[in-house]
């Protein structure tokens, strides 16, 4: 069996692939996911990573399955009772 590895993308670069795909701007995730525009914007600038309960609210949104992720490094799931989004603060 040959396993072939797969090219690591940065979360920014994934996202952005979703949004080109759906045809979506910042503006309707932002709108679907309840997270400020700005949010979205340092998300796709790389300048901040998601949390993963961001990361949840993002896929759900865009109708995706975490698997979309699988080569993108995710931040580890928060302790249950300790999850809230810092991206709109």
């Amino acid at each position: 069996m040959i396993v072939m590895k797969q090219k690591t993308i940065t979360f920014a670069q994934r996202l952005q692939e979703l949004l080109d795909e759906k045809d979506w701007s910042n503006y309707r995730l932002a709108k679907e996911t309840c997270l400020h525009k700005q949010a979205i914007g340092r998300y796709l600038s790389g300048e901040n990573d998601p949390t993963f309960a961001v990361v949840l609210k993002i896929a759900r949104a865009l109708n995706v399955s975490l698997a979309v992720f699988d080569n993108v490094t995710l931040p580890k799931p928060e302790p249950k009772g300790q999850s809230h989004d810092r991206s709109t603060s």
